[in-house]
C-alpha cells in the first residue's frame, strides 16, 4: 500500500489521490499503470506533474458509453475514472459537423446488442474513435490535451505521442487502430 503522508507534496493533491486509489487499491481495474511500488509511483506522477499538468489546461478521453457523447473530461492522462462527460457544444464549442460525427459514433454504439459483441464491428468503430480524436484535437488546438486510448496523446497533426515510454512504464499487448 503506498501511503499518502506526503500527497501535500503535489500540486494536484486531488488528482494524485485518485492516482493512487487507481493503482494501489484497484490494480487489477488499472492495467496501463498496473500496481506500482511507492518509488515508482511517486517517480511517475513527478513526470506527470512536471510534463503534462503545465503544458494542458484539460485532458479529455474519447470514448464511447451508453447514451454519452464519447467525449470526458478525464483529471490526468491515463486516469481509469472516466471523468465528467462533456457536451460538445456548450463544454467544447467544437463545430456542428464535428458534434454529428460523435453522435453517429454514439449511436452505432448504442444501437449494438451488449449480449452479442462478436456481431458487432469493432475495428471499424475503434477506427472511428481514433479518427474522431484526431479531429477533435484539430478543433481544440494544442491546450487540450486529448486521447483516445489510456497514455497514447493525439498532436494536432495526427500523429500520437505514446506517454507509457516517456514515462517509463512497460509497453501493453494492446491492439488499438493507430
Amino acid at each position: 500500500m503506498i501511503s499518502d503522508s506526503t500527497a501535500s507534496d503535489w500540486r494536484h493533491k486531488k488528482e494524485w489521490e485518485r492516482f493512487l486509489f487507481e493503482i494501489s487499491e484497484h490494480p487489477t481495474w488499472h492495467s496501463w499503470f498496473g500496481n506500482l511500488a511507492e518509488t515508482e509511483a511517486r517517480r511517475i506522477w513527478s513526470l506527470i506533474e512536471e510534463k503534462l499538468f503545465p503544458a494542458y489546461r484539460m485532458f479529455v478521453r474519447v470514448w464511447p458509453e451508453w447514451y454519452s457523447s464519447g467525449i470526458w473530461q478525464v483529471p490526468y492522462p491515463g486516469s481509469r475514472f472516466a471523468g465528467y462527460n462533456l457536451d460538445p457544444a456548450s463544454h467544447l464549442g467544437i463545430s456542428v459537423e464535428l458534434q454529428r460525427r460523435f453522435e453517429r459514433w454514439q449511436d452505432a454504439y448504442n444501437s449494438h446488442a451488449p449480449w452479442a459483441p462478436e456481431k458487432f464491428d469493432w475495428k471499424t468503430f475503434e477506427t472511428e474513435q481514433l479518427n474522431l480524436a484526431r479531429s477533435l484535437k484539430r478543433e481544440l488546438g494544442e491546450s487540450i490535451y486529448v486521447e483516445a486510448h489510456e497514455l497514447d496523446e493525439v498532436l494536432v497533426d495526427g500523429t500520437i505521442r505514446h506517454w507509457r515510454p516517456i514515462l517509463g512504464l512497460p509497453d501493453l499487448a494492446v491492439e488499438h487502430c493507430d
